[in-house]
């Protein structure tokens, strides 16, 4: 197949949605497709073996004009690409404003497939944002993907929740998980990890990866870690990542002379994640909101961690719990409480023989259903029947 990738990403964040487009494109590409992928162009031009890109211009590199500037001149890149090689599936990872382009599907003879990560609708209300903000984005969504030939989730409730809301029918929906790469993403000595980190090798580790934002409940786990101290003095909290909470954890942790013992790492390269990953004992992946019930969710996080050969605790929130009971990767704590944690985090680091039990799990999994390859092959089979 000759496949279009429309993606309004950052090449100069290391973050999951980057890393997501530019695996599925590279895995797309090693099963022997001709990948074209098509992003803003915000300085950052590295190249991609085997993947052809082309950069968008935005005239502007500050989020809010590219969100509207990305996709007006996407309009008229798009077609002069399109003359020179006609795809047969254009696929998007969705924003609201690809309906400039893609509209185009009633025109020209390519499928179209968008692929959605989440529903707009429940992180805006997580964020209290104005109800007519939220119907109004609403209203757009349920225009797009009707557009769409083929609608790609990584969560059957996500495909739940869009039947729901837009009334859409279940037959233009596939349903694949999020993966990891598991050549990048796999199993090393903690100790050595940790002593190239510049971390104590001596002391228990929980490690988040992944943007501060409010809906991934760090702060929580953050608030209840001196509790945890008490129980496990040698317990130590890596946190890597970057994002809004930020600032109430770095406050947190001066008010609370936690420095040392909860430790800020900030945002990584996708080459070093692996290191902190494998620096930990046990990776976490906190969501106390009820409301991603209503979404889903598919952490990048959790896919990385379980290639790495981690035992992980999460809530069962969201549909993660089908994953947990699947492959008895880690434990699920069901408590809207931070609080809860606390016990069950100490019970697990002193079973060493469980938590590599969850992490021989979870490597397992990742290496026979969940590699990008594998991922990028049951889309690109799908896609082919179109």
């Amino acid at each position: 197949m000759k496949l279009f990738y429309f993606a309004r990403v950052d090449l100069r964040e290391q973050d999951a949605s980057q890393r997501h487009v530019l695996e599925f494109c590279l895995s797309f590409a090693r099963l022997g497709h001709e990948v074209t992928l098509f992003i803003p162009d915000l300085g950052a031009r590295p190249r991609f073996e085997g993947l052809r890109t082309v950069y968008v211009p935005t005239f502007s590199r500050r989020s809010a004009v590219t969100f509207f500037t990305f996709y007006i001149a996407l309009f008229f890149v798009f077609l002069k690409h399109y003359r020179r090689g006609r795809p047969d599936v254009v696929y998007t990872r969705f924003q609201q404003m690809e309906w400039l382009v893609t509209w185009l599907r009633f025109v020209l003879p390519f499928r179209y497939a968008i692929e959605i990560n989440g529903v707009t609708s429940v992180e805006l209300k997580i964020h209290a944002v104005s109800s007519w903000i939220i119907r109004l984005l609403e209203w757009n969504e349920r225009l797009v993907f009707r557009f769409a030939h083929l609608l790609v989730t990584p969560s059957a409730h996500i495909q739940e929740a869009l039947q729901k809301n837009y009334g859409i029918g279940g037959r233009r929906f596939f349903v694949v998980s999020n993966g990891a790469d598991p050549e990048v993403f796999k199993p090393k000595d903690a100790r050595q990890c940790r002593q190239a980190l510049g971390l104590d090798p001596d002391g228990k580790y929980l490690v988040f990866v992944g943007s501060f934002k409010k809906w991934h409940g760090i702060y929580k786990i953050v608030e209840v870690f001196p509790a945890l101290l008490k129980a496990m003095p040698d317990c130590r909290l890596l946190l890597v990542g970057d994002g809004e909470e930020r600032k109430k954890i770095e406050d947190y942790i001066a008010q609370n002379h936690l420095s040392g013992k909860i430790v800020l790492a900030g945002k990584m390269s996708y080459e070093k994640i692996p290191d902190y990953i494998n620096a930990g004992d046990i990776c976490l992946a906190p969501y106390f909101d009820s409301l991603l019930n209503e979404s889903g969710i598919s952490p990048l996080k959790m896919y990385e961690y379980m290639a790495c050969g981690k035992p992980i605790l999460t809530s069962p929130v969201g549909g993660v719990d089908v994953l947990f009971k699947a492959h008895r990767i880690g434990e699920l704590i069901d408590s809207n409480s931070a609080e809860a944690w606390v016990p069950v985090i100490t019970s697990l680091l002193g079973q060493p023989d469980k938590m590599r039990e969850f992490g021989e799990n979870g490597r397992r999994a990742v290496i026979e259903e969940y590699s990008w390859d594998a991922i990028a092959g049951r889309i690109a089979a799908k896609l082919e029947s179109l």
